[in-house]
């Protein structure tokens, strides 16, 4: 077989740490840290282990924002055996892996001894992937993404090299590595550029600018949630002189939120488009401040962020949808797809139709997207089609550093809109919130208000919203208990 000229071989690269003894990664949380050299000899030592398991089962690693954990990955990965990517907890996911009838292992560590169980002794029924990353399952069951470690080690490369990663600077990962966007582009971008890694087994938001400033973090990449949070920080002192990239991608980032950000700490965010599907990012802003500003003046009328324009090797095209209305389905093609889904796709699909809806709008000739939506959480109301983040745009202009998002459902044969809301965060009062509610009743959207203790149940690991989840579940209710015109506590 032909070698692919553009191929990355990822042991190679780890032998270049051989005599570097610079700090490769740090925990801000637990202040471990190791140096290239030692990553790279705890590789080596832990690759004799794994070079001896079997190639014909897939391993599924528990594995979390730690130094130990990311060796372990790394042994994997340069050894090319097969894995699965989970968090620590898998209680949740037994029942799909089951449903997959997977030949799995599971590998941990257990009072620092690595530790390999058998979970399961099938067949490996498709072996055309080296990871497999479980999508997010935000608007329907969750699937296995087939990935291939060489694709998403270009796709790293680029993004190392869009973001100027470089031995002299240092990134701070925040999202989970079992996440596309923390292993591809935070760890393996860091890796292959030498680029020093901030991480924290155990994130608290009020450390966030204290993380940056002890570091002199120069990049982060943040999801819409962990910016939300920030803002609400925006009367704490900051003294920022090195962070001048922050990507956010993972879900749609509120306007409001995206200008707050720049008013609270003086930075454009560079806004991405993404999925497990296309490895890591397929689209993204400008990561330049000054670039940023001229295309935020361009684009200021835009009801929504734009999510850039597409990647090297990657194209975003858009399918019709009903009623020609401007918001089309994206279809991802390119060179970076994944191998499809595990005992779905037997071969490499062309193009993927990735449920989300947007639109273009062209700067000096060139394509920028903007995301209006998700196709399955479309709203019927009253023969019309709502975008959830339509209505929770109006909403964030009352409900400012409020955790809470829209949906549709049916109640009693009428399609409902509804909107939930974290009664903490509300600092709850009730004649203050239904005053504040009911200065919204004028709405052409009004919803339903739900307030519930604790919107994380309703949000997938990544922070999405699980909209279709909470819908059903609203839908099969008969009654609710009311505390207000069209307010409810559950």
């Amino acid at each position: 077989m032909k070698k692919n000229k553009n191929s990355i071989n990822l042991f190679k690269e780890l032998k270049k740490f051989s005599n570097n003894k610079n700090i490769f990664i740090e925990d801000a949380f637990s202040q471990d840290k190791i140096s290239f050299n030692s990553f790279f000899k705890g590789v080596l030592k832990l690759k004799k282990k794994i070079n001896l398991l079997s190639n014909k089962k897939v391993y599924l690693l528990q594995i979390s924002n730690n130094i130990n954990d990311l060796v372990l990955l790394t042994t994997f990965l340069v050894s090319r055996k097969k894995i699965i990517l989970f968090p620590k907890k898998i209680k949740d996911n037994l029942e799909l892996l089951k449903k997959y009838k997977l030949p799995i292992s599971c590998v941990y560590y257990k009072n620092n001894k690595l530790k390999i169980s058998i979970i399961s002794n099938k067949k490996l029924l498709d072996t055309n992937f080296d990871i497999l990353i479980m999508s997010s399952g935000s608007t329907g069951l969750s699937k296995l993404v087939k990935l291939k470690i060489n694709e998403s080690i270009l796709n790293s490369k680029e993004m190392s090299k869009l973001f100027d990663f470089s031995k002299s600077t240092s990134h701070l990962m925040l999202m989970p590595i079992y996440h596309v966007n923390a292993l591809f582009f935070s760890f393996l971008g860091s890796l292959i550029s030498s680029q020093k890694l901030i991480i924290s087994s155990s994130f608290v938001i009020l450390d966030f600018w204290k993380i940056i400033e002890k570091y002199s973090i120069n990049s982060v990449s943040l999801s819409p949630t962990l910016v939300k949070m920030l803002n609400k920080l925006k009367n704490q002192k900051i003294d920022n002189t090195t962070l001048k990239m922050v990507a956010c991608a993972s879900t749609f980032l509120n306007k409001i939120e995206y200008k707050n950000f720049k008013k609270n700490f003086g930075l454009f965010i560079s806004q991405g488009y993404g999925l497990s599907e296309a490895t890591n990012f397929s689209t993204i802003m400008p990561t330049k401040q000054n670039e940023l500003k001229k295309l935020n003046k361009f684009f200021d009328k835009e009801k929504y962020i734009s999510i850039g324009k597409c990647l090297k090797n990657h194209s975003i095209k858009l399918k019709k949808y009903e009623n020609n209305t401007i918001s089309r389905e994206f279809i991802a093609e390119g060179k970076y797809l994944s191998n499809g889904y595990y005992n779905i796709h037997k071969s490499r699909p062309t193009r993927i139709e990735t449920g989300d809806l947007g639109y273009f709008k062209k700067y000096k000739n060139q394509k920028y997207f903007f995301i209006t939506g998700r196709k399955k959480e479309i709203i019927k109301y009253r023969d019309e089609t709502v975008f959830p983040i339509d209505i929770e745009g109006i909403l964030q202009k009352s409900f400012k550093y409020v955790n809470f998002f829209c949906f549709g459902f049916v109640y009693k044969d009428i399609d409902e809109i509804g909107c939930v809301i974290n009664k903490a965060d509300f600092n709850f009062s009730l004649k203050n919130t239904i005053s504040k509610i009911n200065k919204l009743q004028d709405y052409q959207y009004y919803p339903n208000f739900f307030f519930i203790g604790n919107i994380n149940k309703y949000l997938t690991k990544t922070n999405k919203p699980r909209r279709n989840f909470i819908s059903n579940l609203l839908s099969k209710k008969k009654t609710f208990k009311e505390i207000g015109e069209n307010i409810y506590l559950i």
